[in-house]
Protein backbone atom coordinates (compact mmCIF):
# COMPACT_ATOMS: atom_id res chain seq x y z
CA UNK A 1 0.00 0.00 0.00
CA UNK A 2 1.40 3.02 -1.29
CA UNK A 3 1.55 5.93 1.58
CA UNK A 4 -1.23 8.36 -0.24
CA UNK A 5 -3.52 4.89 -0.07
CA UNK A 6 -2.63 5.01 3.51
CA UNK A 7 -3.41 8.47 4.04
CA UNK A 8 -6.55 7.84 1.90
CA UNK A 9 -7.63 4.57 4.29
CA UNK A 10 -6.80 6.44 7.44
CA UNK A 11 -9.06 9.74 6.27
CA UNK A 12 -11.83 7.38 5.59
CA UNK A 13 -11.69 5.62 8.71
CA UNK A 14 -11.73 8.34 11.06
CA UNK A 15 -14.55 9.92 9.13
CA UNK A 16 -16.30 6.30 9.64
CA UNK A 17 -15.44 6.86 13.72
CA UNK A 18 -16.96 10.13 13.88
CA UNK A 19 -20.44 9.28 11.93
CA UNK A 20 -20.58 6.01 14.69
CA UNK A 21 -19.96 8.45 17.77
CA UNK A 22 -22.49 10.39 16.17
CA UNK A 23 -24.73 7.93 16.10
CA UNK A 24 -24.47 7.18 19.61
CA UNK A 25 -25.15 9.91 20.99
CA UNK A 26 -27.92 9.98 19.91
CA UNK A 27 -30.74 10.47 16.76
CA UNK A 28 -29.47 12.44 13.85
CA UNK A 29 -30.84 15.87 12.53
CA UNK A 30 -32.55 15.65 9.16
CA UNK A 31 -29.33 17.96 7.91
CA UNK A 32 -26.77 15.28 9.24
CA UNK A 33 -28.58 12.09 8.06
CA UNK A 34 -28.98 13.58 4.77
CA UNK A 35 -24.62 14.39 5.53
CA UNK A 36 -24.34 10.67 6.32
CA UNK A 37 -25.97 9.15 3.75
CA UNK A 38 -24.41 11.32 1.13
CA UNK A 39 -20.96 10.74 2.36
CA UNK A 40 -22.06 6.56 2.20
CA UNK A 41 -23.07 6.89 -1.67
CA UNK A 42 -19.85 8.24 -2.69
CA UNK A 43 -17.36 5.26 -2.44
CA UNK A 44 -18.03 1.14 -1.11
CA UNK A 45 -15.24 2.26 0.79
CA UNK A 46 -16.95 4.18 3.03
CA UNK A 47 -19.56 1.78 3.80
CA UNK A 48 -16.82 -0.69 4.37
CA UNK A 49 -15.00 1.40 6.82
CA UNK A 50 -18.45 2.97 8.85
CA UNK A 51 -19.24 -1.30 9.07
CA UNK A 52 -15.88 -2.30 10.23
CA UNK A 53 -16.10 0.33 13.19
CA UNK A 54 -19.34 -0.85 13.89
CA UNK A 55 -17.67 -4.52 13.86
CA UNK A 56 -14.92 -3.43 16.25
CA UNK A 57 -16.39 -0.99 18.68
CA UNK A 58 -18.22 -3.58 21.01
CA UNK A 59 -14.22 -5.55 21.55
CA UNK A 60 -12.84 -1.87 22.28
CA UNK A 61 -15.31 -1.00 24.43
CA UNK A 62 -14.95 -3.55 26.65
CA UNK A 63 -11.07 -2.79 26.44
CA UNK A 64 -11.23 1.04 26.71
CA UNK A 65 -13.58 0.46 30.13
CA UNK A 66 -10.36 -1.26 31.69
CA UNK A 67 -7.60 0.81 29.74
CA UNK A 68 -7.27 3.16 33.01
CA UNK A 69 -6.10 -0.03 34.64
CA UNK A 70 -4.40 -2.33 32.16
CA UNK A 71 -1.71 0.36 31.32
CA UNK A 72 -0.52 -2.59 28.42
CA UNK A 73 -1.74 -3.65 24.75
CA UNK A 74 -4.49 -6.48 25.64
CA UNK A 75 -7.71 -7.39 24.28
CA UNK A 76 -10.34 -9.88 25.19
CA UNK A 77 -10.66 -12.69 23.22
CA UNK A 78 -13.91 -13.51 23.53
CA UNK A 79 -13.38 -17.11 21.52
CA UNK A 80 -10.74 -18.61 23.64
CA UNK A 81 -11.98 -16.92 26.87
CA UNK A 82 -8.43 -16.25 26.97
CA UNK A 83 -5.80 -12.76 26.91
CA UNK A 84 -3.78 -11.82 24.24
CA UNK A 85 -1.17 -9.55 22.74
CA UNK A 86 -3.52 -7.18 20.80
CA UNK A 87 -1.10 -7.72 17.25
CA UNK A 88 -1.78 -11.17 17.88
CA UNK A 89 -5.39 -11.13 18.28
CA UNK A 90 -5.69 -8.56 15.03
CA UNK A 91 -3.10 -11.03 12.99
CA UNK A 92 -5.85 -13.97 14.04
CA UNK A 93 -8.80 -11.71 13.24
CA UNK A 94 -7.66 -10.38 10.50
CA UNK A 95 -5.19 -12.26 8.28
CA UNK A 96 -3.92 -10.74 5.27
CA UNK A 97 -0.84 -7.98 6.35
CA UNK A 98 -2.79 -5.51 4.79
CA UNK A 99 -6.07 -6.56 6.76
CA UNK A 100 -3.70 -6.33 10.01
CA UNK A 101 -2.78 -3.34 9.03
CA UNK A 102 -6.37 -2.05 8.81
CA UNK A 103 -7.39 -3.31 12.10
CA UNK A 104 -4.54 -1.82 13.94
CA UNK A 105 -5.70 1.19 12.41
CA UNK A 106 -9.40 0.45 12.96
CA UNK A 107 -8.16 -0.21 16.73
CA UNK A 108 -6.27 3.15 17.41
CA UNK A 109 -9.12 5.19 15.73
CA UNK A 110 -11.83 3.65 17.60
CA UNK A 111 -9.65 3.15 21.03
CA UNK A 112 -9.44 6.85 20.80
CA UNK A 113 -12.64 7.54 20.62
CA UNK A 114 -13.53 5.47 23.48
CA UNK A 115 -10.71 7.09 25.56
CA UNK A 116 -11.79 10.64 24.39
CA UNK A 117 -15.33 9.55 25.42
CA UNK A 118 -14.21 8.52 28.89
CA UNK A 119 -12.11 11.38 29.84
CA UNK A 120 -15.25 13.91 28.33
CA UNK A 121 -17.46 11.68 30.73
CA UNK A 122 -14.77 12.04 33.49
CA UNK A 123 -14.58 16.02 33.22
CA UNK A 124 -18.30 15.85 33.78
CA UNK A 125 -18.76 17.22 29.96
CA UNK A 126 -20.08 14.02 28.69
CA UNK A 127 -23.73 14.60 28.44
CA UNK A 128 -23.26 17.46 26.10
CA UNK A 129 -22.61 14.48 23.56
CA UNK A 130 -25.42 12.83 24.02
CA UNK A 131 -23.31 9.87 27.08
CA UNK A 132 -26.28 8.84 29.29
CA UNK A 133 -25.19 9.69 33.57
CA UNK A 134 -26.89 8.45 36.61
CA UNK A 135 -27.79 10.13 39.69
CA UNK A 136 -29.17 8.82 42.72
CA UNK A 137 -29.46 9.05 46.41
CA UNK A 138 -29.67 6.40 49.31
CA UNK A 139 -31.68 6.34 51.86
CA UNK A 140 -32.48 9.41 53.85
CA UNK A 141 -30.50 11.25 51.57
CA UNK A 142 -31.17 14.32 49.03
CA UNK A 143 -29.13 16.00 46.59
CA UNK A 144 -29.15 18.21 43.76
CA UNK A 145 -26.88 19.03 40.38
CA UNK A 146 -26.56 21.50 37.64
CA UNK A 147 -26.93 19.53 34.28
CA UNK A 148 -25.09 20.53 31.25
CA UNK A 149 -28.22 22.60 29.35
CA UNK A 150 -28.04 25.12 32.90
CA UNK A 151 -30.90 23.36 34.46
CA UNK A 152 -31.01 22.51 38.09
CA UNK A 153 -31.78 18.40 39.04
CA UNK A 154 -32.87 17.88 42.90
CA UNK A 155 -33.38 14.28 44.02
CA UNK A 156 -34.85 13.20 47.29
CA UNK A 157 -34.19 9.95 49.37
CA UNK A 158 -34.26 6.62 47.48
CA UNK A 159 -34.43 8.06 43.61
CA UNK A 160 -32.69 7.11 40.70
CA UNK A 161 -32.87 8.95 37.53
CA UNK A 162 -30.59 8.97 34.24
CA UNK A 163 -29.82 11.94 32.21
CA UNK A 164 -28.96 12.00 28.40
CA UNK A 165 -29.10 14.88 26.05
CA UNK A 166 -29.29 14.52 22.13
CA UNK A 167 -29.35 16.74 19.45
CA UNK A 168 -33.31 17.31 19.80
CA UNK A 169 -34.09 16.30 23.29
CA UNK A 170 -32.92 16.52 27.07
CA UNK A 171 -34.18 13.09 28.17
CA UNK A 172 -34.59 12.37 32.46
CA UNK A 173 -35.10 8.99 33.21
CA UNK A 174 -36.91 8.59 36.08
CA UNK A 175 -36.32 4.84 37.57
CA UNK A 176 -37.52 5.24 41.36
CA UNK A 177 -38.28 8.44 43.93
CA UNK A 178 -38.81 11.82 43.14
CA UNK A 179 -37.25 14.34 41.82
CA UNK A 180 -37.37 18.56 40.69
CA UNK A 181 -36.41 19.85 38.57
CA UNK A 182 -35.68 23.77 37.42
CA UNK A 183 -35.81 23.99 33.53
CA UNK A 184 -33.25 26.40 31.49
CA UNK A 185 -35.12 26.86 28.55
CA UNK A 186 -34.24 26.10 25.48
CA UNK A 187 -36.95 25.78 22.33
CA UNK A 188 -34.55 24.15 20.21
CA UNK A 189 -34.37 20.80 22.77
CA UNK A 190 -37.85 19.70 24.60
CA UNK A 191 -36.88 18.41 27.92
CA UNK A 192 -38.67 15.48 28.96
CA UNK A 193 -38.72 13.30 31.76
CA UNK A 194 -40.08 9.34 31.47
CA UNK A 195 -41.59 8.00 34.77
CA UNK A 196 -42.42 4.24 33.49
CA UNK A 197 -45.71 4.90 30.92
CA UNK A 198 -45.70 8.61 31.74
CA UNK A 199 -44.19 11.31 29.64
CA UNK A 200 -44.23 15.17 31.18
CA UNK A 201 -42.84 17.49 28.42
CA UNK A 202 -41.67 20.84 28.87
CA UNK A 203 -39.82 24.12 27.87
CA UNK A 204 -38.80 26.10 30.45
CA UNK A 205 -40.21 26.05 34.10
CA UNK A 206 -40.40 23.80 37.55
CA UNK A 207 -42.07 20.90 37.89
CA UNK A 208 -41.88 17.90 40.49
CA UNK A 209 -42.22 14.49 39.75
CA UNK A 210 -42.62 11.37 42.08
CA UNK A 211 -43.10 7.70 41.05
CA UNK A 212 -43.83 5.52 43.52
CA UNK A 213 -46.07 1.92 44.10
CA UNK A 214 -46.96 1.97 40.25
CA UNK A 215 -48.06 5.57 40.08
CA UNK A 216 -46.78 8.97 39.16
CA UNK A 217 -47.54 12.07 40.47
CA UNK A 218 -46.85 15.39 38.52
CA UNK A 219 -47.01 18.65 40.65
CA UNK A 220 -46.76 22.09 38.30
CA UNK A 221 -45.15 25.30 40.35
CA UNK A 222 -44.02 27.25 37.20
CA UNK A 223 -44.92 27.29 33.44
CA UNK A 224 -46.87 24.53 31.94
CA UNK A 225 -46.15 20.77 31.30
CA UNK A 226 -47.80 18.00 29.19
CA UNK A 227 -48.45 15.06 30.56
CA UNK A 228 -48.68 12.29 28.36
CA UNK A 229 -49.48 8.29 29.20
CA UNK A 230 -47.55 5.74 27.10
CA UNK A 231 -44.18 5.35 25.62
CA UNK A 232 -44.73 6.78 21.95
CA UNK A 233 -44.29 10.58 22.19
CA UNK A 234 -44.45 12.04 19.04
CA UNK A 235 -41.51 14.02 17.70
CA UNK A 236 -43.51 17.21 17.85
CA UNK A 237 -43.25 20.83 20.34
CA UNK A 238 -43.33 20.13 23.70
CA UNK A 239 -46.93 21.60 24.25
CA UNK A 240 -48.43 19.76 20.75
CA UNK A 241 -48.02 16.70 21.78
CA UNK A 242 -51.26 14.58 20.47
CA UNK A 243 -53.53 13.78 23.45
CA UNK A 244 -51.60 15.51 26.25
CA UNK A 245 -53.35 16.37 29.35
CA UNK A 246 -51.35 20.39 30.05
CA UNK A 247 -50.56 20.80 33.74
CA UNK A 248 -50.02 24.42 34.95
CA UNK A 249 -48.45 25.94 37.52
CA UNK A 250 -50.32 25.37 40.76
CA UNK A 251 -51.77 21.87 39.56
CA UNK A 252 -51.24 18.31 39.82
CA UNK A 253 -51.98 15.24 38.15
CA UNK A 254 -52.33 11.73 39.66
CA UNK A 255 -51.35 9.09 36.81
CA UNK A 256 -52.00 5.65 38.13
CA UNK A 257 -51.66 1.82 36.73
CA UNK A 258 -54.44 1.46 33.63
CA UNK A 259 -55.57 5.01 34.01
CA UNK A 260 -56.05 7.19 30.40
CA UNK A 261 -57.88 10.71 31.24
CA UNK A 262 -55.95 12.91 33.65
CA UNK A 263 -57.59 15.33 35.32
CA UNK A 264 -55.82 18.38 37.09
CA UNK A 265 -56.58 19.56 40.28
CA UNK A 266 -54.99 22.26 42.80
CA UNK A 267 -51.81 21.65 44.52
CA UNK A 268 -50.06 23.74 47.43
CA UNK A 269 -46.29 25.04 46.13
CA UNK A 270 -45.47 24.89 49.96
CA UNK A 271 -46.31 21.29 49.95
CA UNK A 272 -44.81 20.54 46.98
CA UNK A 273 -41.32 22.58 47.30
CA UNK A 274 -41.44 21.23 51.20
CA UNK A 275 -39.04 18.31 50.88
CA UNK A 276 -36.28 20.51 48.93
CA UNK A 277 -36.00 21.94 52.34
CA UNK A 278 -35.85 19.03 54.56
CA UNK A 279 -39.22 19.72 55.30
CA UNK A 280 -42.60 17.95 55.63
CA UNK A 281 -46.14 20.05 55.15
CA UNK A 282 -49.57 18.22 55.81
CA UNK A 283 -52.87 19.83 55.14
CA UNK A 284 -55.43 17.27 56.60
CA UNK A 285 -53.25 13.88 55.33
CA UNK A 286 -54.38 10.78 56.28
CA UNK A 287 -51.64 9.64 59.20
CA UNK A 288 -51.00 6.44 56.39
CA UNK A 289 -49.81 8.95 53.76
CA UNK A 290 -48.10 10.95 56.82
CA UNK A 291 -46.12 7.67 57.56
CA UNK A 292 -45.31 6.95 53.96
CA UNK A 293 -43.70 10.63 53.98
CA UNK A 294 -41.66 9.93 57.12
CA UNK A 295 -40.33 6.22 56.26
CA UNK A 296 -38.37 7.92 53.37
CA UNK A 297 -36.20 9.68 55.91
CA UNK A 298 -36.48 7.33 58.86
CA UNK A 299 -33.55 4.87 59.98
CA UNK A 300 -36.47 3.21 61.80
CA UNK A 301 -39.68 2.34 60.09
CA UNK A 302 -43.31 2.94 61.43
CA UNK A 303 -46.11 1.02 60.66
CA UNK A 304 -49.62 1.68 61.27
CA UNK A 305 -52.63 -0.30 62.13
CA UNK A 306 -56.12 -0.37 62.36
CA UNK A 307 -58.19 1.35 59.66
CA UNK A 308 -59.98 4.30 61.63
CA UNK A 309 -55.96 5.04 62.91
CA UNK A 310 -54.91 5.27 58.97
CA UNK A 311 -57.20 7.66 58.45
CA UNK A 312 -56.98 10.09 60.99
CA UNK A 313 -55.96 13.80 59.09
CA UNK A 314 -53.33 15.45 60.31
CA UNK A 315 -52.02 19.38 59.64
CA UNK A 316 -48.55 20.71 59.75
CA UNK A 317 -45.09 21.51 59.34
CA UNK A 318 -42.59 19.11 60.53
CA UNK A 319 -38.71 18.71 59.96
CA UNK A 320 -38.51 15.78 57.42
CA UNK A 321 -36.25 13.99 60.18
CA UNK A 322 -37.99 14.65 63.46
CA UNK A 323 -40.01 11.30 64.05
CA UNK A 324 -40.11 12.30 67.40
CA UNK A 325 -42.63 15.26 67.05
CA UNK A 326 -45.11 13.04 64.58
CA UNK A 327 -44.87 10.79 67.75
CA UNK A 328 -45.65 13.30 70.47
CA UNK A 329 -48.75 14.45 68.47
CA UNK A 330 -50.19 10.79 67.99
CA UNK A 331 -49.26 9.97 71.30
CA UNK A 332 -51.98 13.03 72.61
CA UNK A 333 -54.84 11.44 70.32
CA UNK A 334 -57.61 9.75 71.99
CA UNK A 335 -57.69 5.99 71.47
CA UNK A 336 -54.13 5.82 69.69
CA UNK A 337 -50.80 4.13 71.44
CA UNK A 338 -47.06 4.28 69.85
CA UNK A 339 -44.64 1.26 70.39
CA UNK A 340 -41.64 2.06 69.63
CA UNK A 341 -38.34 -0.93 69.76
CA UNK A 342 -35.02 -0.37 68.35
CA UNK A 343 -36.35 -2.04 64.83
CA UNK A 344 -39.27 -0.24 64.27
CA UNK A 345 -42.43 2.05 65.51
CA UNK A 346 -45.69 0.77 65.43
CA UNK A 347 -49.14 3.36 65.69
CA UNK A 348 -52.10 1.27 66.53
CA UNK A 349 -55.48 1.28 68.42
CA UNK A 350 -55.09 1.20 72.24
CA UNK A 351 -57.34 -1.51 72.63
CA UNK A 352 -55.20 -3.64 70.92
CA UNK A 353 -52.14 -2.47 72.34
CA UNK A 354 -53.00 -3.45 75.22
CA UNK A 355 -54.08 -6.65 74.77
CA UNK A 356 -51.32 -7.71 72.50
CA UNK A 357 -47.90 -5.52 73.55
CA UNK A 358 -45.63 -6.39 76.13
CA UNK A 359 -46.50 -3.72 80.03
CA UNK A 360 -42.80 -2.66 78.88
CA UNK A 361 -43.59 -1.46 75.50
CA UNK A 362 -46.83 -0.07 77.05
CA UNK A 363 -44.99 2.14 79.23
CA UNK A 364 -42.76 3.11 76.43
CA UNK A 365 -45.55 3.99 74.85
CA UNK A 366 -46.70 6.11 77.60
CA UNK A 367 -43.25 7.85 78.29
CA UNK A 368 -43.72 11.48 78.68
CA UNK A 369 -43.40 13.52 74.59
CA UNK A 370 -39.70 15.03 74.20
CA UNK A 371 -39.25 18.74 73.59
CA UNK A 372 -39.85 21.09 70.57
CA UNK A 373 -43.11 19.94 69.15
CA UNK A 374 -44.48 21.56 66.12
CA UNK A 375 -47.56 23.01 66.29
CA UNK A 376 -50.53 20.65 64.75
CA UNK A 377 -53.99 21.17 64.93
Amino acid sequence: MSKSDATIERAQIEKAAHWRALHRAGALSAAERAEFMGWLRESPAHVAAYLEIAQVEPDLQAAARDWAGAHRPLEADHEANSVVPINAYVQRRSGSPRRQRRWLTLSAVAATVAIAAGALWMLNDGQRFGLPKRYSTAHAEQGSWPLPDGSILHLNSDSSVVVRFSSKERLVTIQNGQAMFKVAKNHARRFRVEAGDTQVIAVGTEFDVYRHDGATRVAVLEGTVAVVRGNDVADVPALAVPGATRVTAGEKVEAKPDQVALKPSPVDARSVRAWTQRAIVLDATPLFEVVQDFNRYSSVPIEVYGDEIKKLRVSGVFGAYDVESLLEFVRKLDGVRVEVTNTRIRILPAHEFEAHVPIAAQQVGEAPAPEGTHAMR
